[in-house]
């Protein structure tokens, strides 16, 4: 339930229009967006955009590693997952390292 976002200053809802926007974007393309920066998080928050506990999800920094993972698997430098050990040992053997 999204609370409402009278609450918010007019500087508050400038920034929760932008944080929307990369919400938006994340969801849709992640490799070509980018993450939230501090105050559009605390705002998001505030609106009930996201969730308080998930607010590191959506911060640049972790965006960042997100963009990578996925760009490693798209270009197939990511194996996995593995049935057990051995099936994971056996796929190094294989790489060329």
């Amino acid at each position: 339930d999204k609370r409402s976002i009278s609450h918010l200053n007019k500087n508050e809802q400038k920034i929760l229009v932008k944080a929307r926007e990369k919400i938006k974007k994340i969801q849709t393309d992640l490799v070509h967006s980018k993450g939230l920066n501090e105050n559009e998080v605390k705002v998001a928050v505030k609106a009930g955009l996201i969730d308080a506990d998930q607010g590191w999800w959506w911060h640049e920094e972790w965006q960042k590693g997100e963009r990578g993972a996925t760009e490693a698997i798209e270009k197939g430098e990511i194996w996995g997952p593995f049935e057990d050990a051995k099936e994971a040992i056996d796929a190094l053997k294989r790489t060329k390292v």
